[in-house]
């Protein structure tokens, strides 16, 4: 899908200055039941006490910047892809292929598109069947193996660093540090029929807005704003609260990666 598609939105709050296009509702949402037309992928959080934490490394005394009040990336890239996702629960890997677009839309006059076959390379190696994926297994992978780019060849990201997702003030310095964050979500059934902003919403039934009710999901976050993050999921950038964030996102990590700190 083209951003003309599906940034109204996000224009509207990054660029509020620019004439507007309309917004319509993403294809997976037109056609059909949103259970029917996606899949998630993302298994339980895995824990590994080896896992570097950002804190550790970025602190309140850390000698940086100050962090703007917003931050957004990918507003480069014209074509988000599916990645498969509509057929398989590699979310955890199409995330990975979203980051990297992202990241090159900043370092390279034409942004990357990784192609389906690395996203689905990367699901078959952490995996053998179509059962979903622990986040962190993808991300070792990745600083292992390296993923494979558009122009051949594979590239490793140096390191990632978790990331406590109810520290706000942290996460919206990780974004902006790192060109976004790779995150896991517990979806809620109220979920489903929230097709341009994720919201908690706390008077649907207990069952409805329960942790997981729906399913593990994988995406990558791409800005923030005192008001909504902005993530990639299904070909198409949306919205989510904040509120909604700290219900259910249960995995955060900063990503140290080549091309984007190359272009500093």
């Amino acid at each position: 899908m083209k951003n003309e598609r599906h940034d109204w939105e996000f224009q509207r709050e990054f660029f509020p200055d620019r004439e507007l296009k309309a917004h319509p509702k993403p294809e997976y949402v037109m056609t059909g039941s949103i259970t029917e037309r996606v899949h998630l992928g993302k298994k339980e959080k895995k824990y590994d006490k080896r896992t570097l934490q950002l804190t550790d490394y970025v602190t309140p005394k850390t000698l940086l910047p100050q962090r703007p009040v917003r931050a957004f990336y990918g507003y480069k890239v014209t074509d988000w892809p599916m990645y498969n996702n509509s057929k398989l629960g590699d979310c955890t890997c199409a995330a990975v292929g979203h980051m990297e677009q992202c990241w090159s839309s900043f370092t390279q006059a034409t942004p990357e598109r990784p192609p389906d076959q690395a996203v689905l390379d990367l699901y078959w190696a952490t995996g053998s069947q179509d059962d979903g994926r622990y986040c962190l297994d993808v991300l070792n992978y990745w600083r292992n193996n390296g993923f494979t780019q558009q122009a051949g060849g594979k590239e490793k990201i140096v390191a990632y660093a978790e990331v406590n997702p109810l520290d706000t003030e942290m996460v919206k310095t990780a974004i902006w540090l790192f060109g976004g964050l790779y995150i896991g979500i517990g979806l809620p059934i109220t979920a489903q029929s929230q097709w341009d902003r994720w919201t908690y919403i706390s008077g649907a039934p207990a069952d409805e807005r329960e942790f997981g009710s729906w399913g593990g999901h994988a995406v990558n976050i791409v800005a923030f704003s005192d008001y909504n993050l902005w993530l990639i999921t299904w070909g198409y950038k949306m919205k989510m609260s904040w509120a909604f964030w700290k219900h259910y996102v249960d995995e955060c990590y900063a990503i140290i990666s080549p091309d984007w700190f190359n272009k500093l």
